[in-house]
């Protein structure tokens, strides 16, 4: 039987210190984590670009988050 890997990729809050904030969460795709963070901050965004048209490593450094490429086997 042959073992497959799917490439998921996960959300890390880098605040989070196991009272507050977000837990890890995996997504499909690093562009899935883009749209759930530009949405998620749509509500607290005050820059003058466009929260949907900036990139991932934008988000991830305007809302302190991170995120890992990780291998879910099925």
């Amino acid at each position: 039987m042959k073992i497959l890997a799917e490439r998921k990729i996960l959300r890390v809050d880098n605040q989070y210190d196991g009272h507050w904030g977000y837990e890890e969460k995996l997504f499909k795709s690093k562009e899935h984590l883009r749209k759930w963070l530009s949405n998620f901050h749509s509500v607290d965004w005050t820059g003058e670009e466009n929260i949907n048209e900036l990139t991932l490593e934008d988000l991830c450094d305007y809302g302190d988050w991170d995120f890992r490429e990780i291998e879910e086997q099925e």
